[in-house]
């Protein structure tokens, strides 16, 4: 069969529930033209009341990305995006400049994914904040940081960067420790120095 709406090109229509989930995870845009027409709820496998209601109360959620990806989910065409981070944390030693780092973040399937990322300290500095499913390549996204040489502190600097999506929160550590060495050649002078007024005084 073929729907032809106004305002668009011919489009195959879709029979099952199924081809939908394919056509999503091959041509999501395609997909997703077709999940939010009007002709939808007229589809043959929409006859469900349940299936209709779970559409009707999704689309009303302001997203439609994200409804035909909840929709996908809570009818067993497809398991859910789940986000993990690489490694839980970074930690870097006396940095004598500003100095970038890597957070590697995974998620476990295809479909529609939209997070956002928040440093809770001045010296931790995120490249981007915002981040979708297409910044993806085979499911891993490296975003770069940046350690603010000048706003770090003597001593042990703790930073939390938290990603977050609709229904996950992930934390990711940064340690920066600044002045270890300059410490330890400070207390190695005042140790020569002693040495050298016990040597005068005998």
């Amino acid at each position: 069969q073929i729907v032809k709406e106004k305002g668009t090109e011919t489009k195959k229509t879709l029979e099952t529930i199924q081809e939908l989930a394919a056509l999503a995870k091959e041509e999501p845009a395609e997909a997703l033209h077709f999940f939010s027409s009007e002709r939808f709820l007229e589809m043959p496998f929409m006859k469900a009341g349940s299936d209709r209601t779970l559409y009707r109360g999704l689309m009303e959620g302001g997203s439609e990305e994200r409804a035909m990806e909840e929709f996908l989910t809570a009818v067993g065409e497809k398991e859910p995006v789940r986000l993990s981070l690489a490694e839980g944390k970074g930690i870097f030693e006396n940095p004598d400049k500003d100095t970038f780092g890597e957070l590697i973040i995974e998620k476990n399937t295809w479909g529609y994914t939209a997070l956002t990322m928040e440093s809770d300290s001045p010296w931790l500095v995120l490249e981007k904040k915002r981040a979708f499913d297409f910044d993806f390549v085979e499911n891993r996204m490296a975003v770069r940081y940046v350690l603010d040489e000048k706003q770090l502190h003597g001593g042990n600097n703790i930073g939390l960067i938290t990603v977050s999506t609709a229904s996950q929160r992930l934390t990711y550590e940064v340690y920066v420790k600044k002045g270890t060495r300059k410490t330890e050649k400070g207390r190695m002078r005042r140790a020569d120095w002693f040495k050298l007024e016990q040597l005068y005084l005998e």
